[in-house]
């Protein structure tokens, strides 16, 4: 039988997700509660996790984990002391192994490859798995390509929060033959722009977001809740997929410096630069 173990983020959607590389490798010695600040479930996949909503007044976010540790409770927060620029700046896949080797040295957990760490989703385990399977497959067939846009506000400060309606609708009218799917709705433009409530028709649809983002040739974001669900394992060593990052930090965009998609980054915020850039990695 399992022992219990509580591990907890004070932060965003971004920050818990970037906690898998440590719940994967937990998981199988330990039966895991997660408490977390955001809308549940953000852990529909992991059959192994008791998630909950709201962290007890004892787990503070600044507490290093080895404070915690031996209560068996431990901090999964990439900023805790001494690992948000350990190896390079930001909140990059290389920091936050560094914060996942140290706890699994403490456990005697030996990790064998960094590949095997990336993020990972069990879609299958996902209750409207087929749906979102058969709608994407329906898209592939008839769009030339799938671009993925997450369009709604930043609230980590790693982007500041631009207008995306113009360029939205820029690359939608000059680019039919291309699907455009968004995260944050807006208004209908053109036919070829979905937003994404209307595929998974659930909330939070951040595991879903997941999900369509392995059927997408660009995914293009900010470093946003909704972007960091797309950098899973199977997106990040694809060779035919496109990574278009706006953001402060090209290691917070990247996230994995040995990734084996294509990455383009800019920290240039001019409307005209970020429509140029998205137009010149289309095709």
């Amino acid at each position: 039988m399992k022992d219990s173990i509580t591990l907890y983020n004070h932060f965003h959607n971004g920050d818990i997700f970037f906690s898998r590389p440590i719940i994967n490798l937990l998981k199988n010695y330990f039966n895991i509660d997660f408490y977390h600040n955001q809308n549940t479930p953000l852990f529909l996949d992991i059959p192994e996790i008791n998630e909950f909503k709201g962290i007890p007044q004892n787990l503070k976010y600044t507490d290093h984990f080895i404070k915690t540790i031996e209560n068996g409770m431990i901090n999964t927060w990439i900023g805790q002391p001494g690992y948000i620029n350990r190896i390079n700046s930001g909140c990059s896949f290389e920091n936050h192994m560094e914060l996942t080797k140290e706890i699994c040295n403490y456990f005697n957990i030996k990790i064998t490859n960094y590949d095997d760490c990336l993020p990972e989703v069990n879609f299958e385990n996902l209750p409207n798995f087929k749906l979102i399977e058969k709608i994407m497959l329906d898209y592939k067939q008839k769009f030339k390509k799938i671009v993925l846009i997450s369009n709604g506000d930043v609230n980590s400060g790693q982007s500041p929060n631009f207008d995306f309606f113009p360029i939205i609708k820029n690359l939608s009218t000059l680019n039919s033959d291309v699907l455009f799917i968004i995260t944050k709705p807006v208004d209908e433009i053109n036919k070829n722009i979905v937003n994404i409530e209307k595929i998974t028709n659930t909330y939070p649809d951040l595991l879903y977001i997941s999900q369509i983002s392995t059927y997408c040739d660009i995914i293009v974001g900010r470093a946003s809740g909704p972007y960091c669900f797309t950098q899973l394992k199977n997106n990040l060593l694809d060779s035919n997929k496109t990574y278009i990052s706006f953001n402060n930090d090209i290691n917070e965009g990247r996230f994995y410096s040995n990734l084996k998609s294509k990455f383009v980054w800019s920290n240039n915020y001019e409307q005209e630069n970020i429509i140029k850039t998205i137009t010149n990695n289309l095709f």
